[in-house]
C-alpha cells in the first residue's frame, strides 16, 4: 500500500520511503568532511530502479528518498576513492527501513573498483604533494584526505590491497 498526500490540488501524490543508515568511510581524516557518497537502489533483477548522490558528515548517517517498495531490494554505496558495497536484501514499504549501514574500505584512488598496483602507484607517483592541489589526479592520491601525500596514503591502499567491488 503506497503512502499518499495530496498535491495542493486534491490529486494524490506518494511520498517517498526514506532508507536510513550510517556509512563509514574507513581510513577518511575527521577534518575531511563533508563527502558525497551515491546510492543505488537495486531490484531483485540486478536493475538499478534509483539513484542518488547524498552528502554525509563525520557521522555517516544518511537519509535515501525513494518510490521503490517491495522486497529483496539492495542498496549499493559508492563514493570517490572507496569500494562498493552493496546491503542485505531489505523490504522497503511505505514507512521505509532504518539501519542499513555501510563500510566502505578505502584505497580505489584510480576508481577501476579494485585496490591494486596501479593505485599504489598513482600515490607513489604524487607522493610529498600537499594542499591546495592543482589538480583532481593529485587530490585522489591524498587517499585519508589530511592534505598531503605520504605515508599514511600508501599504508592504507596496502591494507586494501586486493580488495575489490
Amino acid at each position: 500500500m503506497a503512502n499518499f498526500n495530496t498535491n495542493g490540488f486534491g490529486l494524490a501524490v506518494e511520498t517517498p520511503a526514506r532508507v536510513t543508515g550510517v556509512i563509514n568511510l574507513l581510513s577518511l581524516d575527521p577534518g575531511a568532511y563533508p563527502r558525497t557518497v551515491t546510492l543505488e537502489v537495486i531490484d531483485n533483477s540486478g536493475n538499478v530502479v534509483d539513484t542518488q548522490t547524498v552528502s554525509i558528515d563525520n557521522t555517516g548517517a544518511y537519509v535515501l528518498r525513494t518510490y521503490a517498495r517491495g522486497n529483496n531490494f539492495r542498496v549499493s554505496a559508492n563514493g570517490t576513492r572507496w569500494l562498493r558495497r552493496i546491503s542485505a536484501p531489505i523490504n522497503i514499504d511505505r514507512d521505509g527501513v532504518g539501519g542499513v549501514n555501510f563500510s566502505l574500505p578505502n584505497g580505489d584512488v584510480n576508481a577501476d573498483a579494485i585496490v591494486d598496483g596501479n593505485d599504489v602507484n598513482v600515490v607513489l607517483a604524487n607522493f610529498g604533494s600537499e594542499a591546495p592541489f592543482p589538480n583532481a589526479a593529485i587530490e585522489a592520491a591524498d587517499v585519508n584526505g589530511d592534505t598531503i601525500v605520504d605515508g599514511n596514503d600508501v599504508n592504507i591502499i596496502l591494507a586494501n590491497f586486493g580488495g575489490e567491488d
